[in-house]
């Protein structure tokens, strides 16, 4: 009985302590937030930072700046390049028929004109089309004078009208055969006007000639006399070296910023007085498997020899934005990590550390997406100065 009043006041007891803690209005703080470092503080929370110069440092140091603006820009950037012969000015010479060479007249190096004969070649398949022509040549002179006597007998009414008509025919048939004749020995590189000194010499000397398509200079040589030769092998190119090309390589980036007809210049570092200004002829838009980049062609004449064909050389192209565009110079921006930043003046000794997106990088200039204004100026000298005075700063607000 009396354990059970015991426990009766015990649980009285905690029921009455519960609800009277209840009851009691209960109170907390919560601890103030530390904010985080400036150098930690995300993008939208990081406050504008300034670089102080106190008036001697300013003077010292003489930044210089640039004002912002919002135009077409010219963009000058180099790039590889190199020389090669214009296509319009190298020539491959090679075989009409199969024969034997028999004599060469000139050989690399030297320097040919237009119609000379380089090499002589024997040969079957030739021999049979001169025989060809030749026999065209007496059939078009019998029934030439055929035709002309018949045509004075039908006016004096000797002979009948359809002798005339017959011998008409046999003309123009002769006529045709000759003309094809011709067409085949111009098809093996004779000109028109060699023929006939070709028929004044066949019968002592059936070779065929094999002249020089332009004014040149043999570049290589691929036969030796008395050489067996097959049709369509080659026998030597030519180069007329009063024209070049040059392949100028650029990134597919760039593609966008040059257009045909855009101004470069083609120099090398050891000779830059003899540089050459020129146009962009074509462009190639896929990439050149070799060095995996666009090929731009620039056709040049040179100057004082120079350059050569295989020269190695440098082409800088100058193009234009094709709308306006906030361009600034590369040495006026820096990087923290791969965030762009550059320096904006607001005073003679104060500059705003600004952050910016780079749309593209080409030469020389920096194409700005934005964080920039027209009108603002920007530090483009004592750069790496005004960053380290800006973690300074930032170090003694941590």
């Amino acid at each position: 009985m009396r354990n059970k009043r015991q426990i009766f006041v015990f649980i009285t007891l905690i029921l009455f302590i519960t609800l009277w803690s209840c009851g009691k209005e209960t109170s907390y703080s919560v601890p103030e937030q530390i904010p985080l470092p400036p150098s930690l503080r995300s993008g939208q929370e990081q406050k504008v930072q300034y670089v102080s110069l106190d008036s001697s440092l300013a003077k010292r140091i003489e930044i210089r700046t640039e004002t912002v603006q919002k135009k077409i820009h010219t963009m000058r950037f180099p790039v590889p390049a190199i020389v090669e012969p214009d296509p319009d000015h190298y020539f491959i010479v090679s075989s009409p028929v199969d024969g034997r060479v028999i004599e060469i007249a000139h050989f690399e190096g030297d320097t040919v004109q237009k119609g000379q004969v380089l090499f002589k070649i024997q040969s079957v398949i030739f021999a049979n089309q001169l025989a060809e022509l030749m026999q065209s040549e007496a059939d078009l002179n019998y029934y030439q004078n055929a035709y002309n006597r018949l045509k004075v007998l039908a006016k004096q009414k000797i002979t009948t009208e359809k002798a005339l008509q017959k011998a008409e025919a046999d003309y123009l048939r002769a006529v045709a055969l000759n003309q094809a004749a011709r067409a085949k020995i111009r098809a093996l590189g004779i000109p028109e006007d060699q023929i006939p000194r070709i028929l004044a010499r066949s019968s002592k000397e059936p070779y065929l000639p094999i002249y020089a398509p332009a004014t040149g200079v043999i570049t290589s040589l691929h036969i030796q006399q008395g050489q067996p030769i097959t049709q369509e092998e080659q026998l030597c190119s030519v180069t007329d070296f009063s024209r070049l090309r040059v392949s100028g390589f650029i990134s597919p980036d760039e593609l966008a910023l040059v257009t045909v007809g855009d101004s470069v210049e083609i120099y090398q570092k050891s000779a830059a007085a003899l540089a050459i200004r020129s146009r962009i002829h074509s462009i190639n838009p896929s990439l050149e498997p070799q060095h995996k980049s666009i090929v731009v062609y620039v056709n040049i004449t040179p100057r004082d020899n120079w350059p050569l064909p295989g020269q190695n050389v440098r082409m800088t192209i100058f193009s234009h934005t094709p709308q306006p565009v906030i361009a600034i110079p590369l040495n006026a921006v820096e990087f923290e990590k791969e965030s762009p930043f550059v320096f904006v003046k607001h005073s003679s000794v104060q500059f705003e550390k600004r952050p910016i997106q780079i749309h593209r990088i080409v030469g020389n200039k920096v194409i700005v997406a934005s964080g920039l204004a027209e009108g603002e100026a920007i530090a483009i000298n004592q750069i790496f100065t005004l960053k380290a005075l800006s973690r300074f700063e930032e170090f003694a607000e941590e």
